[in-house]
């Protein structure tokens, strides 16, 4: 009789815990690089690379650490004297050639909430930490593929460590071989300028790439865009139009010669948007 009723007491709470199960933590950490500005004049990422880096262009990468569960409330807190540690080594090879620096102060986003944070702190449902980390000798190595890993030492009350969606990426080191190189680098500046709000800068360093290279679409396109953003219409479009007749008569040859089909008319159907706004 004991053990028919012990028996029975635990298939209830077999079916009571199916019936409703515990609440999850799901506090997931990703990998992405925090400063790319995609690939104009230089062929895309090969060999399965999630990114191109030119030689000069800085390595800056961000983690991220979101509330993915049903808790309301995720508490996290460190498990070592820095949340993160960066780790770079040759596709290939489990051997760390350099490491990255990461700043210890994460900033906090989400639920109306924003800003410079600190842990141990507390994660709402859909907000997240994110750390940058630099690795400033990425430069200084041969041209290849490398992979960055990031390893997390946080940890989650309740949930311990985080769920690993990604962790790691690879990056793509090349050289400034030719032409197309030392123009893409002057866009990348020019449009890392103008991602920063530095009008002037932006201005300047198009012009420097328009001076480099006099068929860059892409020169005039920013020449445009820091005129948008001074309010002068006039010479926006005037920028807007000889970008679009550049890529019209593919005149922009070192755009041509890499783009497919599908780039060259998303592109020139982006001039046409910012040419419509103009209008409004």
């Amino acid at each position: 009789m004991t053990s028919t009723t012990t028996a029975i007491a635990t298939l209830l709470a077999l079916v009571m815990t199916q019936a409703a199960p515990a609440r999850r933590s799901k506090v997931r950490l990703s990998v992405t690089i925090a400063e790319y500005y995609s690939t104009v004049y230089v062929r895309g990422p090969s060999g399965g690379a999630d990114h191109v880096l030119l030689r000069g262009q800085p390595l800056t990468l961000r983690m991220s650490i979101v509330n993915h569960g049903e808790d309301q409330v995720v508490r996290l807190r460190p498990s070592d004297s820095a949340a993160f540690s960066v780790h770079v080594a040759a596709v290939g090879s489990a051997e760390p050639v350099a490491q990255g620096v990461v700043w210890p102060s994460p900033r906090l986003s989400g639920s109306g909430r924003q800003g410079p944070q600190t842990l141990p702190a507390a994660l709402k449902q859909r907000e997240s930490l994110q750390w940058d980390a630099n690795v400033p000798v990425f430069q200084q190595l041969p041209a290849g593929r490398y992979r960055v890993k990031a390893d997390a030492h946080v940890k989650s009350t309740p949930g311990g460590a985080p769920e690993v969606n990604n962790d790691s990426l690879v990056i793509e080191l090349r050289d400034i071989a030719g032409e197309a190189e030392r123009v893409e680098l002057l866009r990348i500046t020019a449009t890392r300028a103008l991602s920063n709000n530095d009008l002037t800068q932006a201005d300047a360093a198009a012009r420097q790439l328009l001076a480099a290279y006099p068929q860059s679409a892409f020169a005039y396109m920013l020449i445009g865009d820091v005129a948008v953003a001074r309010k002068d219409v006039s010479a926006a479009r005037a920028a807007y139009v000889a970008a679009a007749k550049l890529l019209g008569s593919r005149g922009d040859t070192l755009f041509a010669a890499v783009a497919t089909g599908h780039q060259m008319s998303e592109t020139i159907g982006a001039i046409d948007m910012k040419m419509a706004a103009l209008e409004r």
